[in-house]
């Protein structure tokens, strides 16, 4: 009994870990911008059962759309400029830029990611989702491996006008921004002093797009 009760603790466990990774695909009304065109499209949309909102990891390597036949088109990142579509009242746009930070699965030959785009401007902040797992442990009590976790991360990207990505670390975050802004002498002091922070991110870019933006 006790071990047959182990094996389903372990079972729910599993499902658990999992849970957060399920998803029902949705049509959507929305654009693609390429480079030559703005196609609106039905874009099939991935959505977590769990939150209910847009699984963003998932459409950072493709886009999937239906044609006028109703056939689903698969659309890499680097065959387009840009994806829009509403969810709830707030417009999401996902912008195809240059992958020069490598992130995303290494079984993906596009050079380029869609990010999704927080903040506009000389200056612009990107969300790059991603998903770490913990391996399961081997219970010899129970005979069997006991399931591992699976837990969402958000991280900031930034990148100036079209140059390379960059993404601060949380452990030389004040370097990181002092060195990469140094461009913006009025926003160095507040870095330097540390009012502003890694949670200050978006007040961060705003002020160096409002004070130093226009200058480059």
């Amino acid at each position: 009994m006790k071990s047959s009760r182990i094996k389903q603790i372990a079972f729910l466990l599993f499902l658990v870990s999992i849970a957060g990774i399920q998803a029902e695909a949705k049509k959507i009304q929305g654009q693609i911008i390429t480079a030559s065109d703005t196609l609106n499209v039905l874009l099939n949309i991935p959505f977590k059962w769990t939150t209910g909102e847009p699984y963003y990891e998932k459409i950072q390597q493709k886009i999937v759309y239906f044609d006028a036949s109703g056939k689903k088109i698969k659309m890499r990142p680097s065959e387009a400029r840009e994806v829009r579509f509403t969810y709830g009242k707030e417009t999401i746009r996902m912008l195809s830029v240059y992958n020069s930070l490598m992130m995303g699965s290494v079984f993906v030959s596009d050079p380029r990611i869609f990010l999704r785009l927080r903040i506009e401007g000389t200056l612009k902040l990107f969300t790059y989702y991603d998903t770490k797992s913990s391996g399961g442990m081997y219970n010899p009590g129970a005979g069997m491996m006991m399931g591992g976790y699976s837990y969402n991360r958000e991280y900031n990207i930034l990148q100036k006008k079209n140059e390379a990505l960059m993404k601060p670390t949380w452990i030389s975050f004040r370097k990181d921004m002092i060195s990469y802004l140094s461009d913006c002498k009025e926003l160095l002091p507040k870095l330097e002093n540390r009012d502003l922070k890694s949670s200050d991110m978006a007040e961060i870019v705003r002020f160096y797009n409002s004070h130093c933006g226009s200058r480059q």
